[in-house]
């Protein structure tokens, strides 16, 4: 058998077999090349075979579509048969059923419509045109805002939110009460019951409703003009010698302290309760200024003053604020704590005609008289030799901050202590504005003025004083007078060591306080009626005895009190700004709050204190100095 070594049929093996040369058996011939002879091809399904040289087996490969009447024949979708590539062929031309015409079994997003699967197939990935991704017709309350027929969708059954049951935004001052509305007045009235957002008001809504609040600035924090309550809070605080009043952010002016020559501006010469909020005494204020015993304050356009009152010819005291007619427009009126006088800046482009004063002192100290004193437009107008920045009095003499190339400060009226800072004046009474030398480089950006003393405070937080220099309220470490010679001033005269710059300066009347950069508040000068806010320093103060003993509550009389030996006075918290009045001082916190301390024989302090000088006792400061109640 199997001669010559090849594969071939014998007679000795069946039909179905081949004779293996290798063995010279009969082995049995793969079935499908049954019948065929090696190297010979047929097609079967979709592949193609050919018949291996010894008929065992069979090779196959895809023959790239299907076969038909055995030969390989390319596929086609639609005719019926589902080929290699395909998810099935129904071999029709119809979209619609599970099986499209490309041959892919039909999904959501195909772009043809299985019928009674889906409602809709547009082949996008859009929810806001008409037929959603889920492939569903949009409706009202799927949840998809179908674009250009909806106004919203928020796929609810709940007709009282921002979206109505028929996909309908609520539309805000219609005066119809729809959706999330808390109500509709229809009208664009911000402040009434009802705000332009159709709520009803509440505080930090951003809306000021004027029948519950003062102020609404959109949030829930005090500290930024208007508090958490919506209450305005305090701006500006101004200081008389036993009275203060206070500035709010709405315009309102609240007084207290001494009223007994009608300075509270409320009507009558009683005092406040203090154990009530501090009345209001005008509303619509957004300028004032306080001297000795009066108050003036801008509203809209009309200055208006009450209190003491001095004329050359007469005293008048007026509890009820009344007009001021200069017989020009005013810009402002400004006073001190230890002033009887008045001055007033005017609408002016001429330096020389800036100014009218009138008080106590009228026809002298440099202020021109009147020619009938009756009548405050018969005041003639002054200056100050250069356009004025501002002007402030004192108990006897004036100082102005103008524009010039000097220091910036010019003063005038009695130099008896120094406090005008020139030599020279005749009886020592300066009748012109005299400039005032501070030293190179001292450019003043702030004054304050005493009774007998002034400070100015430099554009890099320095500060000088001069004048009389009892107490140590200049605060050169002495109580040494400067201002009557001209070796006294200058760059002579030393700044006043506090341990860092200063921002904003209060002078009283034997006292001065500065406010650092870091809010922390230094006074020095007469102690004595615990207006410096140093219970350690400065001692108890005993009124039998403390006349008896000067210097006792003194600080700034001596080099060792000053810079880092002075510590700042224990307020409670950080200020924003202060003012010094007669014998006592106040600041306003970060807080807003106003604290005084120093005398309080006459209330000036806005609270009830157990002891008439507050400030001289450790445990009358810090988180113990009361706040004044003004709501």
């Amino acid at each position: 058998m199997c001669e010559d070594g090849e594969w071939q049929a014998a007679s000795e093996c069946g039909e179905s077999e081949v004779c293996d040369p290798r063995t010279a058996e009969c082995a049995a011939i793969a079935a499908a090349c049954v019948g065929r002879k090696a190297g010979e091809s047929f097609c079967e399904g979709a592949f193609r075979h050919v018949c291996a040289p010894d008929l065992l087996s069979t090779v196959a490969t895809l023959c790239g579509g299907r076969c038909y009447e055995g030969e390989c024949v390319r596929g086609t979708c639609g005719d019926g048969v589902v080929d290699p590539g395909e998810d099935c062929d129904d071999g029709n031309d119809s979209d619609d059923d599970a099986c499209p015409t490309t041959c892919r079994e039909a999904r959501c997003g195909d772009g043809f419509v299985h019928e009674g699967v889906e409602e809709c197939d547009d082949g996008n990935e859009s929810n806001d045109d008409a037929c959603l991704t889920t492939c569903r017709e949009a409706v009202c309350g799927d949840g998809f805002v179908h674009e250009g027929v909806e106004e919203c969708d928020d796929g609810n059954d709940v007709d009282a939110d921002d979206c109505s049951l028929d996909c309908k935004l609520p539309v805000c001052g219609d005066g119809v009460v729809e959706g999330s509305e808390e109500c509709d007045d229809g009208n664009t009235n911000p402040n009434d019951d009802c705000t332009t957002a159709c709520k009803r008001p509440t505080c930090g809504d951003g809306f000021l409703h004027a029948a519950t609040e003062e102020c609404d600035d959109g949030n829930h924090y005090s500290g930024d003009d208007c508090s958490a309550d919506c209450r305005a809070e305090v701006v500006s605080i101004r200081l008389g010698a036993a009275h203060g009043c206070a500035l709010f952010a709405n315009g309102d002016l609240r007084c207290w302290g001494d009223n007994t020559l009608g300075q509270l501006g409320i009507g009558d010469y009683s005092g406040p309760d203090l154990e009530e909020p501090i009345p209001l005494t005008l509303s619509g204020v957004s300028d004032f200024s306080s001297g000795y015993a009066h108050t003036c304050a801008l509203v809209g356009s009309q200055w208006l003053c009450w209190g003491l009152m001095y004329k050359i010819s007469s005293v008048e005291f007026d509890f009820n604020p009344f007009p001021i007619e200069l017989g020009t427009s005013i810009q402002r009126i400004r006073s001190g704590p230890t002033s009887y006088e008045y001055c007033a800046i005017v609408d002016s482009l001429d330096p020389d005609r800036q100014l009218k004063c009138w008080g106590r002192f009228d026809g002298t100290l440099g202020m021109p008289g009147p020619s009938d004193p009756a009548d405050l437009t018969s005041y003639p107008l002054f200056g100050a030799g250069a356009p004025l920045v501002d002007v402030q009095p004192g108990y006897s003499h004036f100082c102005a901050l103008v524009e010039d190339d000097g220091s910036g400060v010019r003063c005038w009226g009695s130099n008896q202590f120094g406090q005008v800072g020139v030599e020279g004046c005749d009886d020592d009474l300066c009748l012109i504005p005299t400039p005032v030398s501070l030293g190179n480089d001292f450019e003043v950006r702030a004054i304050g003025v005493g009774q007998e003393h002034n400070c100015a405070l430099s554009t890099e937080g320095e500060v000088k004083c001069w004048g009389n220099g009892v107490n140590g309220r200049l605060g050169i470490g002495s109580t040494e007078s400067r201002g009557r010679d001209e070796a006294s001033m200058g760059n002579s005269l030393p700044p006043v060591l506090l341990g860092a710059r200063a921002t904003a300066i209060a002078v009283g009347a034997a006292f001065s306080c500065a406010l650092l950069e870091n809010g922390a508040v230094k006074c020095w000068g007469d102690g004595s009626r615990g207006q410096l806010g140093q219970p350690m320093l400065t001692g108890s103060h005993d009124p039998d005895t403390a006349d008896d003993v000067p210097g006792t509550n003194d600080l700034g009389d001596d080099p060792d009190e000053l810079g880092d030996n002075l510590p700042p006075i224990d307020l409670g918290g950080r200020a924003l700004e202060i003012r010094a009045g007669g014998s006592f001082a106040c600041a306003i916190l970060e807080t807003r709050e106003v604290k005084c301390w120093g005398d309080n024989s006459r209330r000036q302090l806005g609270v009830v204190t157990e002891s008439v000088y507050v400030g001289d006792e450790v445990a009358e400061m810090g988180e113990a100095l009361r706040a004044i109640r003004f709501r």
